[in-house]
């Protein structure tokens, strides 16, 4: 039998044993035991034969669904960034609009939480301004909205709103969610492929990717 991830559901590994982000449910948690075994072995081997007691196990727990032979579980994976923009000194206009796109992403979030954002993530891909901004401008104007409405412990609304900004003018932006272990957190980011927007490259090199949105 064939199993895969639930749609949703994806997981990291730090120090050989596994994270979990279900973005339905909107919540991280981790196994113990012989569940945790299972995932680590599927991370060493996508296309493992997998363990069937434990495997109809976490299907009736609805973390697993019945897929296509081979069965592939993998850890979620996304490319490291290496480069950062630097944002100069934002415009007032796109300040305003990242104004604009940072309410809406906080009324999404606080509606229907990381499931809101990712699809109004997933709508305005299909939306379009007539004269896009360069990837720095946008960053800047970013940059010049946090400090008129603050930005401490509001990485996802910034995030979703940097995000909106960006998709907005034509760029493949993704909110990555990474997590750290000891104590946890968990933490979010803007990339445009390996162009890292609105943070440091020390700080996300602290955390390792779970999901994106």
């Amino acid at each position: 039998m064939a199993y895969k991830l639930k749609p949703a559901l994806s997981y990291c590994v730090i120090d050989e044993r596994c994270y979990f982000l279900d973005l339905d449910d909107n919540r991280y948690f981790a196994f113990s035991g012989e569940l945790n075994s299972f995932f680590l072995a599927c991370a060493r081997d996508a296309y493992l034969s997998v363990d069937e007691r434990i495997a109809q196990e976490l299907e009736r727990r609805t973390l697993l669904t019945r897929g296509e032979a081979p069965t592939q579980i993998s850890p979620f994976q996304v490319a490291a960034p290496n480069v950062v923009v630097e944002p100069s000194c934002g415009s007032l206009y796109l300040a305003v609009r990242a104004v604009h796109a940072y309410l809406l992403a906080v009324r999404c979030i606080k509606t229907a939480a990381l499931r809101g954002a990712s699809g109004l993530l997933r709508r305005e891909q299909l939306r379009r301004v007539s004269r896009p901004q360069s990837l720095i401008d946008i960053a800047a104007g970013v940059s010049r909205a946090k400090r008129w409405l603050g930005a401490h412990d509001r990485c996802l609304q910034w995030s979703v709103a940097t995000a909106l900004l960006l998709l907005r003018n034509g760029y493949q932006a993704k909110v990555v969610l990474g997590v750290c272990a000891k104590p946890f957190a968990a933490h979010c980011w803007v990339q445009v492929e390996e162009v890292l927007v609105s943070d440091s490259l020390e700080r996300v090199a602290m955390f390792t990717p779970v999901a994106a949105l």
